[in-house]
C-alpha cells in the first residue's frame, strides 16, 4: 500500500468529514465517527465495483491494490476496529495513549501494515491509516475552530492550569458527531457500530517485545524504566516501575516487558532456593557451619529426613532449610502417580497466568471498546 493508499484514505476522510461539518450542531466526537467514517469509505468502493474511491467537489478518484480493497469489502469488522485502532489498542477511554506511546503515527501504521498476514489484518492495518488521515484533517479543524490544540494549560490562561480549551474541544468535536448523526442516525446504529478486534494480530504488533511496533510504540516508555533500572540496580521490579515516572498507557505498553521481567524472576528463584540449599548443605559456609548437614535414611541429602546438628538451638535456620527442602520434594496423589514440587506447581500456575494476561487484556479492550461504541 505505502503512502498512495494512505493519501487516498485521507482524502477520502477529508470529503466526510466536510460533509459532515455542515449540518447542525451539539454526545463528543467519539470514535463512533472513526467507524461511520469507514463504513463510508467502504459503501464507496462497493458503489466503484470494488477498487476506487470518487472525491466529492471535483473529478478525481482514488484507486486501491485489490489486495486492500478486497480486505476492506470482505473485513468490515476488522476494519471498523482499526479504524478506532490508535484510539483503544492500549486502552480504550484514556486520553493519555496519543500523547504517551503514538510517536511517529504513521511509521506505526505502516509497520502494522507491513506485519498482515492475513485479509483480516491487513483489513485492520487499513483502519489504522484511515484514523490517522481522519484525526490529521478533524483536529486541525477542531484546533482552527477552538483557537489552539487540545491542552489543559492554554494560551488563553497564560499556560495556566485550566479547563477552558478542554471544554471548547468537546463542544467543537460534539458539534461533528452531532452533525453525522443528523445527517443519517442509521450511521451510528448497532450493527453500523459492530467491530471485532484480530486479537491474535494486536497481540502479536503490540504486546511482543520482539515486534518492530512495540519497539516504537514503548520507546519513550521503555526508556524512562530502563532509567530507573539503572539507577537501582537490584531493585525489585515494584520498586523500579514506582520509581519511573510513567503514565496509566505508558504501565499497559510495557506490560509485555514486565510480564518478562517477571517471567526471568520465577525461574531465578528457583535457582535462588536451589543454590541456598546448597550453601547450607555445605559445612564451610556459616550457615552449613550451624546445620551441619548429613543424609538420613534414604542416603540422599536435600530430602525430607536430613539430619542436623541443630534444630531447637538455630529455629530460623533449620525452619529455613526444611522449608526449602519441602518445596522441592517430588510428590505423588492418591494412586501414586508423580506430581510437581510445591514449588513448581505454585510457579508454573503462576507462569499459567502471566501468559494469560495479554490475551485478557486484549479481550478487554474489546469489551470496554464495543461498549463505548454502542448506539
Amino acid at each position: 500500500m505505502k503512502s498512495r493508499a494512505a493519501l487516498s484514505l485521507l482524502a477520502s476522510a477529508g470529503v466526510a468529514l466536510a460533509t459532515m461539518s455542515h449540518a447542525s450542531s451539539a454526545g463528543a466526537y467519539t470514535t463512533r465517527v472513526h467507524i461511520v467514517i469507514a463504513n463510508e469509505l467502504r459503501t464507496a468502493l462497493v458503489a466503484s465495483g470494488g477498487r476506487t474511491v470518487a472525491l466529492k467537489l471535483g473529478t478525481y478518484t482514488v484507486t486501491l491494490s485489490e489486495a486492500d480493497a478486497k480486505a476492506i469489502l470482505e473485513q468490515p469488522l476488522a476494519f471498523r476496529a482499526g479504524a478506532v485502532g490508535p484510539d483503544n489498542v492500549i486502552f480504550p477511554g484514556m486520553t493519555d495513549p496519543s500523547h504517551a506511546i503514538e510517536q511517529r503515527p504513521f511509521e506505526q501504521c505502516q509497520v502494522l501494515y507491513d506485519m498482515a498476514l492475513t485479509s483480516e489484518e491487513r483489513a485492520y492495518a487499513m483502519g489504522c491509516f484511515l484514523h490517522g488521515s481522519t484525526d490529521a484533517i478533524a483536529h486541525h479543524y477542531v484546533n482552527y475552530m477552538t483557537g489552539e490544540t487540545f491542552t489543559l494549560n492554554p494560551i488563553t490562561s497564560a499556560r495556566g492550569s485550566s479547563w477552558s480549551n478542554v471544554v471548547r474541544h468537546i463542544t467543537a468535536e460534539s458539534m461533528l458527531q452531532k452533525a453525522g448523526f443528523t445527517l443519517k442516525a442509521s450511521n451510528f446504529g448497532a450493527g453500523a457500530l459492530a467491530h471485532a478486534i484480530p486479537k491474535g494480530f494486536v497481540l502479536r504488533a503490540y504486546f511482543d517485545t520482539k515486534s518492530p511496533l512495540w519497539a516504537i510504540a514503548a520507546k519513550h516508555a521503555k526508556e524512562k524504566f530502563e532509567a530507573a533500572k539503572a539507577a537501582k540496580p537490584g531493585a525489585s521490579l515494584p520498586t523500579i516501575i514506582g520509581s519511573a515516572g510513567l503514565a496509566p498507557a505508558e504501565h499497559l505498553v510495557l506490560s509485555p516487558l514486565y510480564l518478562e521481567e517477571i517471567e526471568a524472576g520465577r525461574v531465578k528463584l528457583r535457582a535462588d532456593v536451589e543454590k541456598s540449599i546448597k550453601a547450607m548443605q555445605d559445612w564451610t559456609t556459616t550457615d552449613g557451619s550451624k546445620l551441619k548437614v548429613t543424609a538420613g535414611a534414604d542416603g540422599k541429602l536435600g530430602t525430607n529426613d536430613d539430619k542436623t546438628s541443630c534444630s531447637a538451638s538455630c529455629p530460623t535456620l533449620y525452619a529455613k532449610y526444611f522449608t526449602y527442602v519441602s518445596m522441592l520434594q517430588p510428590r505423588k496423589d492418591a494412586a501414586g502417580k508423580p506430581l510437581p514440587s510445591a514449588f513448581d506447581k505454585i510457579s508454573d500456575e503462576l507462569g499459567k497466568d502471566l501468559r494469560g494476561f495479554s490475551h485478557a487484556l486484549v479481550q478487554t479492550i474489546e469489551t470496554v471498546s464495543t461498549k463505548l461504541n454502542a448506539p
